[in-house]
């Protein structure tokens, strides 16, 4: 199987790496999204082989899951927050950064072109518009993972509760809005920009069950028990245990189709 030259990883640690800055409220940040990236490709390989995806697109996607937060290490050194609402689109800035710095020039004219399609739709609302069906595949992969891996994230620096920039900096009320539990009961995809507090936030997740592409994907979510563990940071959000158990039985029902 034709998989990513260990080269692109090696000069994206390094770029990752340059944005340190000496000073650890900033660069705890930039390594944690350093973190994230590898995880991320590694959780696109296991997705990749759990859906037996072709030789032709295993490379591809590997690149698409490496590259796909390029611009996150430049948007936190610019604004301090990996907020879009409050500085860029990542998945577009990623992807316009990929192509102006060369990271993609190994790739073929097609490969190209789906690879760069999977950075830039990966943090759309919906995947929309594809230029071939390897293109959608891409993208899907690269989102499922982003998710997967977003869950470990935030499950892990939660009970620390000392980097509010996880969170977005957004404030600990612990109700959600109206406009976050209608979207959700709903089964519509959340709108950013409407979170108001934490529990907007981790509610939100729920909606990502709806919202994954690949079988692969949604036996991760129910083998590592990601719902259950989230509902266990909103046990004082009187809505959120319906939700949850909603969602995990539509992803039970899923698997079963």
């Amino acid at each position: 199987m034709r998989t990513m030259n260990t080269e692109l990883q090696s000069r994206f640690a390094r770029y990752a790496q340059s944005f340190l800055t000496g000073d650890e409220n900033i660069d705890r940040n930039l390594r944690l999204k350093e973190e994230h990236t590898f995880c991320v490709l590694q959780e696109a390989r296991i997705i990749m082989q759990g859906e037996a995806v072709s030789p032709e697109e295993f490379s591809p996607g590997e690149i698409a899951a490496l590259l796909h937060d390029l611009s996150r290490f430049e948007q936190f050194a610019r604004f301090q927050t990996f907020r879009d609402a409050s500085s860029f689109d990542h998945g577009a800035e990623s992807g316009r950064l990929a192509e102006a710095d060369h990271w993609l020039d190994d790739l073929a004219g097609d490969d190209r072109r789906d690879v760069l399609f999977a950075i830039v739709r990966h943090n759309q609302m919906a995947i929309s518009d594809a230029p071939s069906p390897r293109a959608k595949k891409l993208a899907g992969i690269v989102r499922d993972a982003d998710k997967i891996d977003i869950f470990r994230v935030f499950l892990q620096y939660l009970p620390q509760n000392d980097d509010p920039e996880i969170t977005f900096s957004l404030a600990n009320t612990r109700v959600v809005s109206p406009e976050i539990l209608a979207a959700i009961r709903e089964k519509r995809p959340v709108d950013h920009a409407k979170m108001k507090n934490v529990v907007d936030f981790l509610a939100a997740k729920i909606q990502w069950v709806y919202d994954l592409n690949t079988a692969t994907a949604r036996k991760i979510f129910l083998d590592r028990e990601l719902l259950k563990k989230l509902g266990d940071f909103l046990t004082d959000v009187p809505e959120i245990p319906a939700l949850l158990q909603t969602a995990e039985n539509d992803l039970r029902e899923g698997l079963r189709k």
